[in-house]
């Protein structure tokens, strides 16, 4: 059924689509129910207004037309009945909801949170239940990897992602992190139609050129330049799943012992990387249910982070536990040198003091 919009004199009120199909029975049933049937879909658009959102729906000169058409040929509408519409008047009507549904990216909104600012319409929604809205993120742009395709003689690639935050647009240029290497966006793809742009949460596909097959791989992070900082030590709040959760049977012991290097997941960009663990004094394992503040998770390379990502610890292919970052570190100039940043007091293990030490350790 459609979702159509009637004022209360009978006119109906909706915006133009493709392939609107009137037939005799929805003609018959839209003089019982005060609502002519017109299309399957509704497409909204939107601006912001103070105190909540505005859906505009456009005018009726095309459907009318299409109307009129059908009428004077008597293919599908009765020949008893006349349909008569204000050629001359066109009307605008407001589609209200409240601003909590100001969000970025793809939102489905409930048909019963909407309604219109306007007592001389009703809003019919049949037995549509939500309505699509998509709101261009402004955020900073960044999304991860997921396949990687390439084109017999051509140069550029395809790359396959999930955007998780802000806008791409066709033509931008980016940034990848893990090799330095700049791509400039040719295409967009989304279910193999080109769009323009898209924005946080789609699932499109990137023609891109400047780098090559063989210079990327799954989970590379890609931003605009400048916009995505890295670091390589992350404080985060730790969750410990249950044995009822999926997680662990023992409790969670960190990395003091040089030897347990749990492997993190960022779900957002679909990368994974190994780190090293480390409880705040006073605590040495944790067990399911329980939530521990302030834990370290030093990186092998830097990697983009922000206040706020989340990112969960794997073993085996589990998902043990879950981590927000609460704050972020980059080292200085000396931990290149010589694995010690001497802002944190981080040795990154890898000496040759700890080579010498864990060689001899398999001897004794």
């Amino acid at each position: 059924m459609p979702f159509v919009i009637t004022d209360k004199k009978l006119n109906p009120v909706t915006n133009h689509l493709d392939d609107i199909d009137i037939t005799k029975a929805q003609y018959e049933e839209s003089m019982t129910k005060g609502s002519l049937l017109l299309s399957k879909n509704i497409r909204l658009s939107n601006q912001n207004i103070s105190g909540g959102h505005i859906f505009y729906i456009e005018d009726l000169s095309s459907i009318i037309e299409m109307v009129h058409e059908l009428s004077s040929k008597n293919e599908l509408l009765s020949e008893e009945k006349e349909l008569i519409f204000d050629d001359e008047t066109t009307r605008k009507v407001h589609i209200v909801a409240d601003k909590s549904y100001d969000l970025a990216g793809i939102n489905e909104i409930p048909t019963s949170a909407l309604s219109i600012d306007d007592d001389n319409y009703a809003l019919n929604a049949q037995d549509i239940e939500n309505v699509t809205l998509k709101n261009y993120d402004t955020a900073d742009f960044y999304c991860g990897i997921h396949d990687i395709f390439t084109f017999s003689g051509r140069e550029d690639i395809m790359i396959t992602t999930k955007i998780a935050r802000g806008t791409l647009n066709k033509g931008d240029s980016l940034y990848i992190h893990e090799n330095g290497k700049f791509i400039t966006v040719t295409g967009i793809e989304k279910g193999r139609v080109k769009v323009e742009k898209a924005t946080i949460g789609e699932e499109v596909s990137l023609l891109v050129t400047g780098v090559k097959k063989e210079e990327v791989g799954r989970g590379y992070t890609i931003s605009k330049k400048d916009t995505l900082k890295e670091y390589d030590l992350l404080y985060g709040k730790l969750y410990v799943f249950t044995k009822d959760e999926g997680g662990r049977h023992t409790p969670l012991m960190d990395s003091k012992n040089e030897r347990y290097f749990p492997n993190i997941r960022f779900k957002d960009t679909n990368s994974e990387k190994t780190a090293r663990m480390f409880y705040p004094s006073g605590t040495n394992m944790v067990a399911g249910g329980e939530t521990v503040e302030n834990v370290k998770f030093y990186l092998p390379t830097s990697t983009p982070a922000f206040v706020g990502r989340t990112f969960t610890l794997i073993e085996s292919g589990k998902t043990i536990a879950k981590v927000e970052v609460t704050g972020v570190h980059k080292h200085d100039a000396n931990y290149s040198r010589n694995g010690t940043c001497y802002e944190c007091n981080y040795s990154s293990g890898y000496s040759l003091k700890w080579l010498f030490t864990s060689i001899w350790n398999e001897f004794i």
